[in-house]
């Protein structure tokens, strides 16, 4: 069966997403069990802060993009693999788009986004501070597991002859 590839489009914004959100959650995760200096945590922190502000418009538009093209590109989910696949497709976008609205509503002081621009801080009141802070914590952690069965997905479908990973690639 031969599957069609994604638009050059999705595949930018699927490749960048994928290298960014990598990243961000396993430099977070190294700095968290490593024995770092308070200086090179705040550094990582700071960067990974406006990287994710740098991406917040590339993720509406992949958002979007994924509204327009998915029906025409996957066909209707009436197969219960395909309905499957695009449960976590969205739970992944849900998750993204957790993760990154928690981020910016849970900091505390400004974000300086490489010298470009300043996003202040939104909220003052310690508790919603807190309350964000929670939520951006175990959306990262539902975000981290999603990515996992993502993986793992196409590594088992790829063991099943369906290179699904094909579709994705340039």
């Amino acid at each position: 069966m031969h599957e069609r590839k994604y638009c050059w489009q999705r595949i930018l914004l699927h490749w960048l997403s994928a290298v960014l959100i990598l990243w961000v959650l396993l430099s977070d995760l190294c700095v968290a069990l490593m024995d770092v200096e308070r200086s090179t945590y705040e550094r990582i922190s700071g960067f990974n802060a406006a990287i994710c502000v740098l991406y917040i418009p590339l993720f509406l538009l992949r958002c979007l993009l994924y509204r327009l093209c998915t029906q025409r590109e996957v066909g209707p989910a009436g197969q219960p693999l395909k309905l499957m696949v695009c449960t976590v497709h969205e739970a992944l976008y849900l998750s993204t788009a957790a993760v990154l609205l928690s981020g910016v509503l849970m900091i505390r002081r400004e974000v300086d986004v490489l010298g470009w621009f300043i996003v202040p801080a939104l909220l003052d009141d310690p508790l919603w501070l807190d309350i964000w802070f929670e939520l951006h914590r175990v959306s990262r952690a539902l975000l981290t597991v999603l990515l996992l069965v993502h993986v793992g997905a196409v590594v088992v479908q790829g063991y099943q002859g369906r290179n699904v990973l094909r579709r994705m690639l340039p």
